[in-house]
Parts: C-alpha cells; structure tokens; sequence
C-alpha cells in the first residue's frame, strides 16, 4: 500500500489561476486579531499588561500596505479605464459594503446606548456618515469613532480604493513620485498635529490630533502606496524572486518578522500613549504608521511563496482564518457590547474562560456573517454595479506614442491617431 505524504515544498501557496497568494490572505487573520488583542486589553475583558508594550494598532497599518499590494498586483497589467474602471470600482464597494453595513446596524441592536445623550439631527449625521464610509473625514470622535468603532479605517480604506486607478498609472511609470507625494502628505499631518499638539490640550484638541494622525485618508495613504511599490518590485521581478530557495526565503521571512519585531519596540518606546496627555506627533505617526516599511518587507517576502513560513500560512485552515478576517475584524466591537450585556452571567468565570468564551463566539459569528452576508451580498452587487449604464463614456488614458512604439509595429501618425 502506497501512502501519500504532503511535504512542505508540495504545498500550494496560489491559487490555481495564480490570482490569490495564499499566504497573503491567511496573514490578513493575524492583523485582524492584533486589533482584537488590542480591544480585549483596552476595553478591559482581558487586560494583560505585557499588551501596553506592544502596538497592536499597527494591524490596521499591516492591512493598508496588504491592500496597496494585492490591488496592485491583481490589477497591474490590467488597464483600470471604461467598464473596466466601472468593474473595479463594483468590485471594490461590494468587497466592504456589506459586511460594514451589517456590523453597524448589529452594534445600534446590540449597543443602544450608543445614541443615548445625541441629538436626532446628530444621529441622523452619524448614520449617514457610516452608511456611506465617509465618518473619517470628521475630525470629530463622535463622528469616526461612532457605531462600529473600528470601521473608520474601512472609511479610511474606501477613500484609497478611489484613488487607486488614478495612482496605478503614475506607479507604473514613476514609482518615486506618488511615494514621495504622499508622504508629503503624511509629514504636513504631522506638522499640523505638532502646531495642535503646541497649543491645545482639552479633550477636542486630543481629539483633533489622533484624528490628524491616524485616522486622516490623506495621512494614511502612504501606507497604502508603499504597499503598492512593493507590488510593482514583487511583479518586476516576480520571476528571479521564485528561483529563491526554500532556505533563502526562509531566512527572508525571519529577517521581516525580526524587522517587525525591532519596529514595534522603537515604536512604543517612541510614542507611550498616556490617557488624557497630548502626545509627540512624530512619536505618534511612529507608533502608528512607523512599521509599514517592515509590514511592506513581509508581504512581499511572503508573497514569494518558498519559505517555511509561507507554507504553514498556506494550510487550509489557516486560509479559511484569512477569508472571514474582515468580518473578525468588523464583529469584535458588536460581540463586545453584547460581552458587555451579559456580563453578570460570566463574571465568575476565570478570565481565561472569559476570554475563550468571546473569541469562540466572535470566530463564530465572523464565519457567519463571510457566508451569508459577504459572499452573497458581493456577488449581487458587484452584477448589479458593474451592469449599470455607464453615466458617461470614458476614455483610457493617452498613451504616450515613444511609450506605445514598444508594443506596435504601427506608424506614428497611426499610433497619435488611437491615443487621442
């Protein structure tokens, strides 16, 4: 009898139309349950000390670089004009939407008290901002961190997605600018936060500065792009990358964790966050957004697919973590507050108990709302989004006839009449 046996240089770490790197979706669990890890500690179900010195934040920092690289490299050959723009877009609103949508009306059910001393013009403002994803563009706490807390980064997200088929051409042709633009960006954040941080110190003024900080679109997206440079270098040389061996890229992936490790640490003894005292506003882009060049060294080491790391993170299970981590990352705030409801039927318990109790049901509740909310609820509306008559006809954009003579054998005259 013949036993089959799964080494680790069998295991598949794409998918059959090399469309999703396995270990990629599967490491997107991890981010997720660093901000769960984050929440359990902050919001007191488990305080564990050791968790103050570590920035768990920085999960939503690992998920804006992932998304700058899978988008990048799902699309890079691909020409994001016309239907195609209209698909993209369908694509990308029906990814978030309803897994965003359902959370929040979840965290009215569970947590009425939420409106409980607002306005009904202010509530009606507040449902209207989350319904839309536009809530982190308030500078206002009531406003980005209403219902479902943590979805301000899904907002934050959104506002990317829309920028994203306007940065992928100046990418292809000039990776150094967008990245050196948006870093702009985020230094005039910081430079704005430090005249705030100068002169304020109320509650609204500390408000006011994490908003700038890290909740800002327009402070954030460098994270986003530095994801998307590294997408073009892994797609550039995509080919020399896999004749890496097994050993090379190991040391690779324990190198970038080692990097993340070393990141974390200069990052909080950078920027200690104490309740109520205003921050360094470079020590807070630091702590909060400083990691992404280690987070950026991960995704693409990983994303080579050889090492021994890659390979744990291509098992099944692993992978099925990594589907429903949007919807972990979503449903913890809502299995909070109803932790929070019922809190006398399990106060007894040991914390440890506690604990299993909420991440069982949270885990739970997450593979629920992947199966029948966002997969159902994507494929209907990305057929219905991308199907609609297009408001108005757009071209793609010009192609330079120096640029165009590379793939045509056509004239100029020829090449100057298809580009107009």
């Amino acid at each position: 009898m013949t036993i089959a046996v799964t080494t680790p240089s069998a295991i598949k770490t794409r998918s059959l139309d090399n469309e999703e790197i396995f270990p990629l979706t599967s490491v997107r669990f991890i981010a997720a349950m660093m901000v769960v890890l984050c929440h359990i500690n902050k919001y007191g179900i488990f305080p564990i000390a050791a968790f103050d010195d570590i920035p768990l934040e920085d999960g939503v920092s690992f998920f804006f670089v992932l998304s700058g690289f899978i988008l990048t490299y799902t699309y890079f050959k691909r020409e994001l004009a016309g239907k195609n723009l209209q698909r993209f877009y369908a694509s990308r609103f029906a990814r978030i939407w309803p897994a965003h949508v359902t959370t929040g009306i979840l965290a009215l059910l569970v947590g009425p008290a939420l409106f409980a001393f607002t306005k009904p013009l202010k509530a009606g403002l507040i449902v209207f901002t989350n319904f839309f994803m536009l809530q982190s563009w308030i500078p206002k706490a009531d406003y980005f961190f209403s219902l479902n807390s943590p979805s301000w980064s899904i907002s934050t997200e959104f506002f990317f997605y829309l920028c994203f088929p306007f940065l992928l051409p100046q990418l292809k042709r000039n990776w150094v600018r967008p990245l050196l633009l948006t870093l702009g960006a985020s230094l005039i954040s910081i430079a704005i936060a430090s005249v705030v941080g100068a002169h304020g110190s109320s509650l609204r003024d500390i408000a006011f500065f994490l908003w700038i900080i890290y909740i800002n679109p327009i402070a954030r997206i460098f994270e986003f792009v530095l994801g998307m440079v590294t997408a073009k270098a892994f797609c550039t040389f995509k080919d020399r990358l896999h004749e890496f061996s097994p050993k090379k890229c190991t040391a690779l992936e324990l190198a970038s964790v080692l990097l993340v490790a070393i990141t974390f640490t200069f990052a909080f003894h950078h920027c200690k966050i104490i309740p109520g005292v205003m921050p360094s506003a470079f020590g807070s882009w630091i702590r909060y957004s400083g990691s992404s060049p280690a987070f950026a060294l991960l995704i693409g080491t990983l994303a080579i697919g050889n090492g021994v790391l890659a390979k744990l993170l291509s098992n099944k299970v692993w992978v099925h973590l990594g589907k429903i981590s949007y919807s972990v990352f979503l449903m913890h705030t809502v299995v909070f507050f109803a932790y929070q409801s019922h809190y006398s039927l399990i106060q007894n318990l040991p914390p440890a108990l506690r604990v299993g109790i909420f991440l069982a049901v949270l885990l739970v509740f997450s593979d629920l709302c992947f199966r029948f909310v966002e997969t159902p609820c994507r494929t209907i509306i990305k057929n219905f989004l991308q199907d609609l008559p297009m408001p108005f006809h757009t071209s793609p954009p010009k192609l330079a006839v120096a640029d165009a003579q590379q793939f045509s054998n056509l004239p100029t005259a020829e090449l100057e009449k298809l580009s107009r």
